[in-house]
């Protein structure tokens, strides 16, 4: 999995190492966005990230998280969203 993001063309906006630390540090949290933010500014490209990592992921583990995270950062996305309006 690290050969494909790192060797990802066009580039993703995470390194390896990069998607490693915020798949562990959003881990059982409720604000995944605010923790999302710190990685990257435009969370809808990171959430597309995150979805073409889980179709090319072969562990089971890396695909729930990936579904998880993903989902999150969807949902805290839309609502975040919502309440500006």
């Amino acid at each position: 999995m690290t050969n494909f993001i790192d060797n990802h063309n066009p580039k993703f906006l995470l390194d390896s190492q990069q998607f490693t630390d915020l798949v562990e540090n959003t881990h059982g949290s409720s604000d995944v966005l605010s923790i999302a933010k710190d990685y990257a500014l435009h969370i809808p490209s990171l959430i597309e990230m995150i979805n073409e990592i889980h179709s090319q992921a072969e562990d089971q583990n890396m695909k729930i998280k990936c579904t998880r995270l993903s989902k999150k950062l969807t949902t805290q996305l839309l609502e975040h969203v919502g309440s500006s309006d």
